[in-house]
């Protein structure tokens, strides 16, 4: 049985917000996405956040907030989600290939979807 799974990612410009879903093992627990943007030569930890009052009995839910300015187009973001829990680690690294977006330039016809101050979005991922 799965302990942990990346319920939904919704990707907005540069910032990608999810949920995850744990197994209820113990009260305490720490859940995580780590992350990089230089194919694993450095990773980051964020810290996902407890979702109030998702417990279900037999689940809770995280959500997890990432927000990167600096990356241009070609570039990757690869993730995978760590679970910890009574001592025990658990990762949904989407069987072992990690989930991974990769930014890419708008075309022109969204470049003319324009704001206030000019376009609304520089890059994107795909």
């Amino acid at each position: 049985m799965q302990k942990v799974c990346l319920e939904n990612a919704i990707i907005n410009d540069l910032r990608v917000t999810g949920l995850i879903r744990v197994l209820n093992l113990g009260f305490e627990k720490l859940v995580q996405v780590r992350y990089t943007t230089t194919e694993w030569a450095a990773y980051t930890d964020l810290n996902a956040d407890y979702v109030p009052s998702s417990c279900d009995g037999f689940s809770d839910k995280f959500s997890f907030n990432l927000h990167l300015p600096h990356l241009s187009p070609g570039q990757r973001l690869a993730f995978a989600v760590r679970y910890l829990a009574n001592g025990q680690e658990f990762w949904d690294n989407n069987s072992s290939e990690n989930y991974v977006l990769k930014c890419q330039a708008k075309t022109p016809e969204q470049e003319s979807t324009t704001g206030v101050n000019g376009p609304r979005w520089l890059h994107h991922f795909m």
